[in-house]
């Protein structure tokens, strides 16, 4: 059977990517790579199959093709961590099935892979009887216990400082709830939002104060940076909100990009069409934008 005939597999990729590092007949390229270069690829990647996942779901070819782009992503950090002398890609998936069987023990009965599912015993009798609430509760705590039995314990160890943001805030707050800081409900939530929104128009009111009494004041920079606090903070406020309302912030933003994208394109092509049906070329004011704006979001609520 020839190569353009036979379905490739896991293994075959392994050996594609060995093939692509031999220090011989390997591409100069792949050689030339480490993990530090490469994992701005991986971040591009992950990016790439988000859009197709949000954007472009039906189109399955490319939601395979993005999936594949990140796999080998995988695939080419294992070979380099290999090439170290670190572990092998087997070793990667031997601890990830040892993790993923250990957080699971509604699903994998005496933390054995290969178990009977018939073993499994849940709150009605059945594994399927557990909650999803009991399952991240159970995850979280078992995370608790895997972080101890670290070396390091600080209460934050193992979150990215390279993670977005919005995503970083959300699990700094998991963490914190998890020693009882936390709000009890959404009101409180809601309520610190609207008091860090209160102390950002007061640093705002002063550096437009500033602003009006001097030119160029020497305690400016100071303001400027509270500002830049209360931002932060009203920021990190939104964020709780959404984590309380189990909504992934960093997605509800995406989801917003993408609509003042599509709203301000299509204002743009209405003006265009206005420059169009006119023989002189005209700045539109204020009102004429904002109907235009307005006639944007009907069209696409509609």
């Amino acid at each position: 059977m020839s190569d353009t005939q036979k379905k490739y597999s896991v293994d075959d990729l392994l050996y594609l990517m060995r093939r692509l590092r031999d220090p011989e007949n390997g591409c100069p390229w792949d050689l030339e790579q480490t993990p530090q270069t490469i994992i701005n690829y991986s971040i591009e990647e992950i990016y790439e199959l988000a859009d197709v996942i949000e954007n472009d779901r039906e189109n399955t070819l490319a939601f395979q093709d993005e999936l594949g782009d990140v796999l080998f992503q995988v695939i080419f950090l294992s070979q380099l961590a290999s090439d170290a002398g670190d572990f092998e890609f087997e070793d990667d998936a031997n601890h990830l099935c040892e993790k993923m069987v250990r957080r699971h023990p509604h699903v994998f009965a005496n933390g054995e892979l290969y178990s009977d599912k018939n073993d499994m015993v849940g709150p009605s009798g059945a594994s399927n009887g557990i909650t999803t609430t009991q399952v991240k509760q159970s995850w979280e705590k078992i995370k608790q216990q895997e972080r101890r039995a670290n070396v390091k314990q600080d209460i934050f160890s193992g979150v990215p400082t390279q993670l977005p943001a919005l995503i970083r805030a959300s699990k700094l707050q998991k963490r914190a709830a998890n020693i009882g800081l936390d709000w009890p409900d959404i009101k409180g939530v809601r309520d610190k939002l609207a008091e860090e929104l209160g102390e950002l128009d007061t640093a705002l009111a002063q550096l437009q104060h500033q602003n009006l009494a001097t030119q160029q004041s020497q305690q400016e920079p100071e303001v400027l940076s509270q500002v830049t606090e209360e931002l932060g903070d009203v920021l990190f406020s939104v964020v709780n909100l959404g984590r309380h309302l189990q909504l992934n912030s960093e997605q509800a933003l995406r989801a917003s990009n993408d609509k003042f994208m599509k709203r301000v394109t299509r204002v743009h092509e209405m003006i265009q069409e206005n420059a169009q049906l006119s023989d002189t070329q005209q700045e539109l004011s204020d009102e004429a934008l904002d109907a235009l704006w307005q006639k944007s979001k009907q069209e696409q609520l509609s």
